[in-house]
């Protein structure tokens, strides 16, 4: 049976409008039928193909808006990729991104080849992340940081091998490598920011470390509150920790990360002496030795029970404030 529609194609040649020197062809598809929806309806998808389609020689010519959205998206992965590197080594690829790490060097990984399984890969780092965090002061061991670090391997389906001190992806497959690798490369980012949480850049993080310091070597051995005021008459100036043992005076740790807070363990310890004559013995941990300067470290060191200095020689910081609070500890191994 014969189609109740018949179609007539008519070839149009005409000037492409709004240039010069460029011509444009297209076919219309005019239907001429029993169904004038139809033959409308032909024609009005064919005429928005035409505007939304003109060609230029063989090439098409975008709406403004779709043009914009190419260069925007050719400048975006320019700027995203046009730094990244891939170098073919004997295990496999490493690959360099344009990110850079606090010490300068670029954020980077490689692309293991399995030796045993045919197109299968692993990404992993140069086992040098980690070591160089520790190095700048982040301590994975404290519980805080301990389950940050295993939370963010779990988001991004990183492991870390301890005796190798490596980050890897489990194995996977080459279909996946590039959404794998962006995950890695996220991850590696990520744990970067670890660095933030240093005790050169967040006081909390210092405040936390040596606390639970303190609180580990005394556990059992003395009462101890936390932002808790010495007594009701001491109560203007709060110290970080006070250290209440039987048969000794109290002891107000406070915890040195700014001047501000060094000058208030001084004015605790003036007031307890002259003002309200009560037994204390204050104590302001520093962090380092440059935290305050070295007027403030004398008048310090002058009027308070002792200014230990924690950076670097925690342990022997631990036993000062110990020994004021607990009296001599000589002979006791930590």
């Amino acid at each position: 049976m014969a189609s109740p529609y018949t179609l007539r194609r008519e070839k149009s040649d005409r000037q492409c409008p709004g240039r010069n020197s460029c011509s444009w062809s297209l076919d219309k598809e005019i239907a001429s039928c029993s169904s004038p929806a139809y033959a409308h309806g032909l024609q009005g998808r064919r005429l928005r193909r035409i505007k939304a389609l003109a060609l230029v020689g063989s090439h098409a010519i975008l709406p403004r808006q779709d043009r914009g959205y190419v260069r925007l998206k050719d400048a975006l992965c320019q700027a995203f990729c046009g730094d990244l590197k891939l170098t073919d080594v004997p295990v496999g690829f490493a690959v360099t991104t344009a990110f850079r790490r606090d010490d300068g060097d670029a954020v980077a990984f490689y692309i293991v080849r399995d030796k045993t399984r045919p197109g299968i890969y692993r990404i992993e780092d140069d086992g040098a992340t980690i070591p160089f965090l520790e190095s700048a002061g982040v301590e994975f061991s404290t519980d805080t940081r301990a389950n940050a670090f295993c939370a963010l391997l779990e988001a991004h389906g990183v492991e870390f091998d301890e005796d190798e001190m490596l980050l890897h992806t489990p194995s996977i497959g080459e279909a996946d490598l590039p959404k794998a690798a962006m995950r890695f490369l996220s991850f590696m980012l990520r744990v970067n920011d670890f660095l933030l949480l240093t005790k050169d850049r967040v006081v909390s993080t210092f405040k936390e470390d040596a606390a639970e310091r303190i609180l580990e070597r005394l556990e059992g051995r003395a009462k101890i509150e936390l932002d808790a005021p010495v007594s009701d008459r001491l109560s203007d100036t709060l110290p970080d920790m006070v250290i209440r043992a039987i048969g000794r005076d109290p002891v107000a740790v406070f915890f040195g990360t700014s001047a501000q807070r060094v000058n208030d363990a001084i004015f605790l310890q003036m007031q307890a002496l002259y003002e309200v004559g009560e037994p204390v013995q204050v104590i302001a941990l520093l962090e380092r030795e440059n935290v305050i300067g070295h007027d403030l470290r004398r008048r310090a060191a002058n009027r308070l029970a002792a200014v230990p200095i924690y950076r670097g020689d925690e342990p022997t910081a631990i036993n000062r404030i110990e020994r004021e609070a607990m009296g001599s500890t000589l002979g006791t191994v930590h």
